[in-house]
């Protein structure tokens, strides 16, 4: 396996780790998405995420999510969607590095830096599934019991 490359926030907290050219992780070296033809797609659902270039990560509009030190950022102006492409067989999850040193200070890109932080960027175009309300099911207290006449006295 190719090592894996620190991916941090605008503010050089660390967010993620990418395998270049193949796979973006989480900080906890979980999957998170996969990467073809230049372009990133989530890993839960295959839908596009935006692009990738020099090792950064850019939402939609073309802005900066996630950055490496390896390399300048830029802006990229508003990509065009790509076409979908395979999704990719989930990755053995890697065996989590010692996390790097954070930069200082994060540059400053052309046309700023994305509105979405790193998770909100995976799941913009990539909303979770409803999931059903269970929290009174889960919550330990009896069932409601139905109105009657002698516990509830708009009952007549």
């Amino acid at each position: 396996m190719t090592s894996l490359v620190p991916l941090f926030s605008p503010d050089c907290l660390l967010v993620a780790w990418l395998e270049p050219g193949r796979f973006i992780f989480h900080a906890d070296t979980s999957y998170a998405a996969f990467i073809a033809n230049g372009h990133c797609w989530s890993g839960h659902s295959g839908l596009w995420l935006g692009p990738i270039a020099d090792g950064h990560l850019y939402d939609m509009d073309g802005r900066p999510v996630a950055w490496s030190p390896a390399a300048p950022v830029r802006s990229l102006g508003r990509p065009l969607r790509p076409a979908n492409v395979v999704r990719a067989v989930r990755p053995v999850r890697p065996v989590r590095p010692v996390d790097p040193r954070p930069p200082f200070v994060a540059p400053t890109p052309p046309a700023g830096w994305s509105a979405l932080s790193f998770n909100e960027w995976l799941v913009f175009s990539d909303p979770k599934p409803e999931e059903p309300d269970l929290s009174a099911e889960d919550s330990g207290a009896p069932p409601k019991e139905p109105p009657t006449e002698s516990n509830n006295d708009a009952v007549k």
